[in-house]
C-alpha cells in the first residue's frame, strides 16, 4: 500500500467517525453501501458494526463484526468490537474470548477485558486488566473511575482512596473507552 492509499483510507476513517458521532443512522447508511457494493470488504463490515453498535443494535452488530472477521481474521479492531457488544449484551464468557483475539497494545480491549472480568466476580483479574489499560492511556477518566469504583467494592479502600485522588484531578472530559479504533 503507498502512502496516498494510507493517507485515503485514514481519511475515510476519520469522516465516518465523525459522521457516526454527529448521525449514526446516516453511518450505518454509509457503511450499508460499502458492503453491498464489495461484499467481501472487512472494514465495510466492521464499520457496519460500529454504525449498528452506536444505535444499540448489537445483536445485528454482531454479526456484522463476525462477517468481518471471517473475511479477515486478523481485523483486531472487528474483535474489539465484538468483544464491546458481547460485553454489553451480558456475555461475559464470549466477550472475553473475542478480546482475546484482539491485541494487547489497545487500551480499550483491556477495559474491556477489565469489566467482563469484573462482571465474572473475578475482581483481581480484573484489577490487573484495568491496571494495564491505564499503562496504555492514563488519561482516560473512564478507566479510572473504574479501576476506584471495583477497588472500593472489594474492599482495598487505600488504593482506591489513592485512585481518588489521581481521579478528582482529572476532570471528566475524556473519550469513553467504548469508542473503536478505525481499521487502515
Amino acid at each position: 500500500m503507498d502512502f496516498s492509499e494510507t493517507t485515503r483510507r485514514g481519511t475515510i476513517a476519520e469522516t465516518f467517525s465523525q459522521k457516526l458521532r454527529r448521525n449514526p443512522g446516516q453511518a450505518l447508511i454509509d457503511a450499508e453501501e460499502i458492503v453491498i457494493l464489495a461484499p467481501d470488504n472487512a472494514n465495510g463490515w466492521f464499520l457496519k458494526g460500529v454504525a449498528l453498535s452506536e444505535l444499540n443494535r448489537h445483536e445485528e452488530a454482531l454479526r456484522s463484526f463476525d462477517k468481518a472477521t471471517r473475511l479477515r481474521p486478523d481485523l483486531a479492531e472487528a474483535w474489539q468490537g465484538k468483544g464491546g457488544c458481547l460485553l454489553r449484551l451480558h456475555r461475559y464468557e464470549e466477550a472475553l474470548a473475542a478480546l482475546e483475539k484482539a491485541p494487547n497494545n489497545i487500551y480499550v480491549v483491556w477495559y474491556h477485558r477489565g469489566c467482563a472480568l469484573g462482571s465474572l466476580g473475578r475482581h483481581n483479574e480484573s484489577m490487573d486488566a484495568l491496571q494495564q489499560a491505564i499503562r496504555l492511556n492514563s488519561d482516560d477518566q473512564t478507566v479510572l473511575d473504574h479501576s476506584r469504583s471495583l477497588l472500593e467494592s472489594i474492599g482495598r479502600d487505600l488504593e482506591a482512596l489513592k485512585a481518588n485522588e489521581k481521579t478528582g484531578a482529572m476532570g471528566s472530559d475524556h473519550d469513553s473507552p467504548h469508542s473503536y479504533n478505525s481499521p487502515s
